[in-house]
C-alpha cells in the first residue's frame, strides 16, 4: 500500500470535511433555498469520493496480490457502488441550478433523467456482467467511461448550460452576479477536471493531482460563496423570530413538518408571497396551510398566532 497516497487521501477528505460544515453554516446563516440542494451536492459528491479512495486506494491495492479476477470484482465493485451515488448527487446540482434562477424542475426533466440513468445503470451492469463471465477484461472500464460517465458530464454541463442562460435575464442584480459567478466556476471545474480525467490521466503528474482538483469542485464554490454572501445578501439573512423555540412549541400542538415551517416564516415577519418565493409553494397552498393551522389551533388571524406563541 502506498502510505503516502494513502496520507494525501486522508488531508483530502478532513479538507472537503471543513468546507461542508462551512456550507451547512451558510445554510443556517441564509435564505436561499439553493444552498440546501448544493450541500445535498456536495455531501453525495463527497461520498463518491470516498468510496473511490476507499475502494481504490485501499481495497484494490490488497488485491494485487490476488487474481486479476479479483481485482476486476473489486472494479466493478466500487463501480456499483457509485453509480447509484451519481444519479443522486447529479440531480440535486441540477436543483440548485434550477433553484438558484428562482425555477422549479420541469417534470419532464425529472423523468428523463431518471429514466435515462436507469437505463445506463441496468446496461452497464449486463455489459460488465458478460464481460466477467467470458473473462474479456479489456472493455470494463470503456462500457463505464463511454456510457453512463457521458451520461452524467453531459446533465451537468446542459443544467449549467442553461442556468447560465436564466440567470442572465434575473432583476436582482446582486443574485445575478451570484448566479452568474456560481455557474461559471463550477462550469470551468467541471471542464478542466473532465479533461484531465478523460484525456490526460495516463501522465503521472495528471493522475495524481486528480484527487484535488476532483474535490476543487466543492471547495472553491464554496469558498465564493463565504465571500459573496456576507457582503452583498445582508437581506438575505436568517431572522430569529422573538418567539422562544417556534419548531418544538409547533410539535406539541400537533401541526405538521410543513405547517411548522410555515408557523416559523409567519412569526419571522413573512408575508405570503414571501412564503411562497421561499418554499417554491403556490400562493393557494399557502393559504390552505395557514387555513389548516389557523383551524388546528382555533386561531382566525396571525395576530392570534402572534399571541398564542408569545404567551408560551
Amino acid at each position: 500500500m502506498n502510505w503516502t497516497l494513502l496520507a494525501y487521501n486522508i488531508l483530502l477528505q478532513a479538507l472537503v470535511f471543513w468546507t461542508i460544515i462551512v456550507l451547512i453554516k451558510l445554510t443556517q446563516q441564509y435564505r436561499l433555498p439553493f444552498l440546501k440542494e448544493f450541500l445535498a451536492f456536495a455531501i453525495g459528491f463527497s461520498l463518491f469520493g470516498f468510496v473511490i479512495f476507499f475502494l481504490q486506494d485501499v481495497m484494490l491495492p490488497l488485491a494485487l496480490s490476488e487474481t486479476a479476477r479479483m481485482d476486476l470484482i473489486l472494479r466493478i465493485m466500487m463501480v456499483f457502488l457509485l453509480m447509484p451515488i451519481t444519479l443522486g448527487t447529479i440531480f440535486f446540482l441540477v436543483r440548485a441550478v434550477f433553484r438558484l434562477v428562482g425555477e422549479p424542475v420541469p417534470g419532464w426533466v425529472k423523468w428523463t433523467y431518471w429514466l435515462m440513468g436507469l437505463l445506463l445503470m441496468a446496461a452497464t451492469a449486463l455489459a460488465m456482467e458478460y464481460f466477467l463471465r467470458t473473462d474479456i477484461y479489456d472493455y470494463v472500464g470503456a462500457v463505464y467511461a463511454w456510457g453512463f460517465m457521458i451520461f452524467n458530464q453531459l446533465v451537468i454541463f446542459l443544467s449549467l448550460f442553461y442556468g447560465h442562460a436564466r440567470a442572465r435575464g434575473m432583476d436582482d442584480g446582486n443574485l445575478r452576479r451570484l448566479a452568474l459567478g456560481w455557474i461559471r466556476l463550477l462550469g470551468a471545474l467541471f471542464f478542466i477536471y473532465y479533461i484531465m480525467l478523460m484525456g490526460f490521466s495516463d501522465i503521472p503528474w495528471v493522475y495524481n493531482s486528480l484527487g484535488i482538483w476532483f474535490y476543487l469542485v466543492i471547495i472553491l464554490p464554496v469558498v465564493y460563496l463565504r465571500r459573496v454572501l456576507p457582503r452583498d445578501f445582508n437581506v438575505y439573512r436568517r431572522t430569529r423570530s422573538a418567539v422562544g423555540d417556534v419548531g418544538r412549541r409547533a410539535a406539541d400542538l400537533g401541526l405538521s413538518p410543513r405547517e411548522r415551517e410555515i408557523v416559523a416564516l409567519v412569526l419571522a415577519g413573512r408575508s405570503n408571497s414571501d412564503i411562497e418565493a421561499e418554499l417554491y409553494i403556490s400562493q393557494r397552498t399557502v393559504k390552505n396551510h395557514l387555513y389548516n393551522i389557523y383551524r388546528r389551533l382555533k386561531i382566525k388571524n396571525r395576530v392570534e398566532l402572534f399571541r398564542l406563541f408569545l404567551d408560551s
